[in-house]
């Protein structure tokens, strides 16, 4: 089975939103610059020539993604760059889905959702990508790899935090740092 890598960007002060949900210009480095790279049926227009190379990665790695309801919503519900994705909701919702699509409504059970996504991705990675709920879920069961940091020098003293809720700890050891524009990419093993 593929690693398993919760991906965020994220703020300085460990904030993934603001209160009201909006990016606060996180993904910024993603839309924001000149250097295109297709994935799935969108072209995304990096920030630098290394960040696009961080992301090219990473679109080369991915096999599933599994996300919380609210994150998928905010995505466009559709499924992420043209690949399976799991959507971690309510059981009733799950009775919804076309078994054609690529977007799975799964419950909320992250070890079933894990799974499934497994699965489907092989040898691929199975990436945990929206919602600090979902990745608080996932790290707190120590079911994640890899995190996947996308450090962004904003500050915003209150919003959506990242850590939050969590009671174990955890020993990571840096395996990479890649220097962008607006964002320093650093990879942690668990």
């Amino acid at each position: 089975m593929g690693t398993v890598i919760l991906d965020m960007s994220i703020s300085l002060d460990g904030f993934i939103a603001k209160p009201n949900g909006d990016d606060g210009g996180l993904n910024a480095w993603v839309f924001g610059g000149t250097h295109a790279v297709e994935a799935g049926e969108f072209t995304f227009q990096l920030t630098s020539e290394n960040s696009a190379k961080v992301f090219k990665d990473f679109v080369e790695r991915a096999g599933a993604f599994i996300v919380g309801k609210r994150a998928y919503t905010a995505a466009g519900a559709a499924p992420l760059f043209g690949l399976p994705t799991f959507i971690l909701a309510n059981k009733d919702e799950t009775a919804t889905i076309d078994p054609d699509t690529l977007a799975h409504f799964v419950g909320n059970d992250i070890d079933d959702a894990l799974a499934q996504a497994q699965k489907i991705a092989e040898e691929k990675a199975v990436y945990i990508f929206g919602g600090a709920h979902t990745a608080q879920q996932y790290l707190e069961a120590g079911l994640i790899d890899e995190i996947h940091l996308n450090h962004v020098p904003v500050m915003f003293t209150e919003g959506i935090r990242l850590f939050d809720n969590l009671t174990r700890s955890f020993d990571l050891d840096i395996v990479r740092v890649v220097e962008g524009v607006g964002v320093t990419h650093i990879v942690y093993r668990v």
